[in-house]
């Protein structure tokens, strides 16, 4: 599933993390739910694939990848990350 989300995004894994590093990322944390989602656009999110077990990707109208969606953040985060970002509350 990973492979096939890679390649819809841009056709190689290099391209994605150089369309990541383009954009400007934005950090949010529910501890209550323990996710973290990292917005890389203000598009709106059309469709979701999970890439990996607790990792979703999301994707715009046009199939380019505007977010990701950390389950288990506080597993697979760095501590300082979660610190820093915002918080959301329910």
């Amino acid at each position: 599933m990973a492979l096939r989300s890679v390649k819809r995004c841009s056709g190689s894994a290099a391209a994605v993390v150089r369309l990541i590093h383009e954009m400007p990322a934005r950090l949010s944390y529910d501890p209550s739910a323990d996710t973290a989602r990292l917005r890389l656009s203000d598009h709106a999110v059309v469709d979701s694939e999970e890439g990996s077990p607790d990792i979703l990707l999301d994707f715009d109208e046009d199939g380019r990848l505007v977010g990701l969606e950390i389950l288990q953040a506080s597993r697979r985060l760095p501590e300082d990350a979660l610190a820093s970002a915002t918080r959301i509350i329910l």
